[in-house]
This record gives structure tokens, C-alpha cells and sequence, in this order.
């Protein structure tokens, strides 16, 4: 057989929010015919329900691709995480470096009621206690994701989410959907959504397809040739909207289909997003350029970014005198005035025109620093 006819096996590109040459559906405008057809995740018996028992909580994600775990915040804790989110993101938006908004099915921005607050690790003790699973419900939610991703498990990001009524859907998705078709049959990556809100349909609880994440021999549900209206048509609850109380936090395979959720209800929807992925994964933040707040990390902290050593050579220095954009508190609007890496970024200058400069600035392409004389 000649070399150009050989296909390597895992070559296959695929993207979830685009047709393609097998399939004419487009998984992005899915969501739309359902809205109407979610039902609360309580509706069900079957399905997870909160529970700090290890064994249950390995079961339910290996049935349904997620778990939910039962007091992961303590009060304090919770009190903690949600005045720091609510802090760093009004002195984001006041020194406009703000990532809010969204985009129209054109394209378009719009001024939105979205927030997200990225490199969270970098914006608060307790945010690192959270990454690095020192909280209440720490010590099980790291011999779960020990479990799902291997002893050597990386944080791949950390960031929050602050959701308004009428903001928060998303298209129905998998975590690490840029990996090449098949995937191999156990999860690459896990999701952790700490509730820093009660979570249900009107609060907008993220909505999931129990189940999507695998058959029963452990292999990836979706392929590129997957109808997804006749996988929901099929599965027994169809979509359903996480519902459990704040403190709690939902732990699910990275294969499985879930969407953020629209917030129905007046108010606020808060939330932490912490992704880990297996130490042979890219990470989705590139610590060694982002994280800056190294002084202040734990040594286990380093070991999930991946500073510390994990093999001979793999061990990685940042350098240069970047500004990205750290722990802000409206107590200190001093910090503020900082010349932000983010104002001369591409995403600066979509985020400017979605809020009309109100929470984001943009001052163009940073220019490059002029080359020293040679002696």
C-alpha cells in the first residue's frame, strides 16, 4: 500500500459547533429546540444527587458522566469565595480590563450580562485554597479527580462566573472538544463547577445529558457522524438542569454534553469553574505566562500548575516583565491605573465595543520594544 493512502487513526478534526462532510446538523443551534423540554435534575430519582460518600460518588460519574459532591464549601468558606469573586469582578469592569459580553448568532457583540473572571488563582487566597483542594470537601474531591485523572492531575484553568437574568446559555458542548476524533475510552480532562448559588432550572443550574459521555464499553457517545437530536431523543431524561444547593460542587467527565444554562430568575448566578486535566494534556491556561501569584502558591498549588518537576526536563520557568491582570479590589483603586497586558489584546478590543468602553479597553497592538544598540 502506498504511504499517501494511509490515514493515521487519530487525525480526525472535528468541531461540535460546525457541520461537517458526515453530518449537516450543526450541534451550536441544538440547544434552541429544547428550552422548553428541560426538566430540573431533582425530577429524577436515578440521577446524582449531592453525597460526600466516595464509592457513590465514583459510581454516579461513571453511570452518568458527572457526580455532584455534598458540602464542598463550608459556610465560611462559601462567604469567602463569594466576596472575592464579587470584589475582583466590579474592580475588573472599574478599571476596565472586564471580560463581559457576548455575540450575536452573526457574530456581533453586544453588551451582556455575562461576566467572567479569568486566572482566578491568581485573585485570592481562597480561590487557591479551592484549586488546590484545601476547602471543607477537599480532601474527596482530590481522591475522586485522583481516581478520574491519574496522582499527577494538572489544574488546565480556574476561573468564575458571574451570570445576570437573561444571560448564560451556551451551545451543548464537551470539555477538550479540540482533541481529534476517537477519543480513547476514559476521560482526558473533568470539570468542577463549585455552586456559589443555589443551583435549578430558574437559577439557571447548567443543563447536561446524563449519560452522553460514554456507552457502556467506555467509548466517546459523540463522533462526527453523532445526530444529536436522536441521542437526546434517546437518553431516558433527555436534558436537565443541575439542581442542588450553594456550597455544593458538580464533578464531570470531560466527554460529557452540557451547556451553561440561562438565568430565569432576577439576581445573580455565581459560580467557580476549576478544569483539571491527566499531566500528558495541554493545559487550557498557560500558567508559566498567566499565574501571578507564585509567592503566595502552596507547594502543592506549584505541583497542579505543573511548576514542579514531574519528569526529567518537564519543569518550566516564566520570564519577562509581563502585567497581566492579578488580585483588584475596589479598596485599592490605585492598582488600577497599571498598563494591563490585556488592554492591548485582541480580546480587549471585542469586549470595548461589546460594552461600549464601559468595562474594557483596548489601546491597540502593543509596540515592540526598540532593539538595543549592539557594543
Amino acid at each position: 500500500m502506498a504511504a499517501d493512502s494511509l490515514e493515521i487513526p487519530f487525525s480526525r478534526d472535528f468541531s461540535m459547533s460546525k457541520a461537517n462532510r458526515n453530518s449537516s446538523v450543526q450541534w451550536g443551534a441544538v440547544i434552541q429546540h429544547y428550552l422548553d423540554k428541560v426538566s430540573p435534575s431533582t425530577d429524577f430519582s436515578d440521577l446524582p444527587k449531592p453525597s460526600t460518600d466516595l464509592e457513590v460518588l465514583q459510581c454516579d460519574f461513571m453511570r452518568w458522566g458527572y457526580c455532584l459532591v455534598a458540602d464542598a464549601l463550608s459556610p465560611e468558606e462559601l462567604a469567602a469565595a463569594t466576596e472575592r469573586l464579587l470584589d475582583q469582578a466590579e474592580a475588573e469592569r472599574a478599571a476596565r480590563v472586564a471580560q463581559m459580553g457576548s455575540h450575536d448568532a452573526n457574530g456581533v457583540p453586544w453588551a451582556g450580562s455575562r461576566q467572567l473572571v479569568s486566572n482566578l488563582a491568581s485573585k485570592g487566597r481562597i480561590f487557591r485554597q479551592i484549586a488546590a483542594f484545601e476547602t471543607r470537601g477537599g480532601p474527596l474531591i482530590e481522591q475522586l479527580m485522583t481516581r478520574i485523572l491519574g496522582k499527577d492531575l494538572l489544574i488546565g484553568s480556574v476561573h468564575g462566573v458571574l451570570v445576570e437574568q437573561g444571560a448564560g446559555l451556551q451551545t451543548l458542548h464537551q470539555d477538550g472538544g479540540a482533541l481529534p476524533m476517537p477519543h480513547p475510552p476514559y476521560p482526558l480532562y473533568a470539570n468542577i463547577i463549585y455552586m456559589y448559588s443555589d443551583f435549578s432550572l430558574e437559577n439557571g443550574g447548567t443543563y447536561v445529558l446524563p449519560g452522553s459521555h460514554a456507552d457502556k464499553t467506555g467509548a466517546n457517545v459523540v463522533t462526527p457522524e453523532t445526530d444529536p437530536h436522536e441521542l437526546i431523543r434517546r437518553s431516558p431524561h433527555g436534558i436537565v438542569s443541575l439542581t442542588a444547593p450553594a456550597g455544593t460542587c458538580f464533578v464531570s467527565d470531560g466527554r460529557l454534553i452540557h451547556a451553561g444554562a440561562p438565568r430565569k430568575a432576577p439576581g445573580l448566578r455565581l459560580g467557580n469553574n476549576a478544569y483539571y486535566c491527566r499531566s500528558t494534556q495541554r493545559q487550557q491556561e498557560n500558567p508559566y505566562v498567566s499565574f501571578c501569584a507564585l509567592e503566595e502558591a502552596s507547594p502543592k498549588l506549584r505541583r497542579l500548575l505543573g511548576f514542579e518537576r514531574l519528569g526529567f526536563g518537564m519543569r518550566h520557568y516564566r520570564h519577562g516583565g509581563r502585567v497581566p491582570v492579578g488580585e483588584l479590589s475596589m479598596s485599592r483603586p490605585e492598582e488600577f491605573s497599571q498598563d494591563f497586558d490585556f488592554y492591548y489584546s485582541a480580546e480587549a478590543a471585542m469586549y470595548e465595543r461589546a460594552t461600549g468602553g464601559r468595562t474594557a479597553l483596548y489601546k491597540g497592538p502593543r509596540k515592540a520594544a526598540a532593539p538595543q544598540a549592539k557594543l
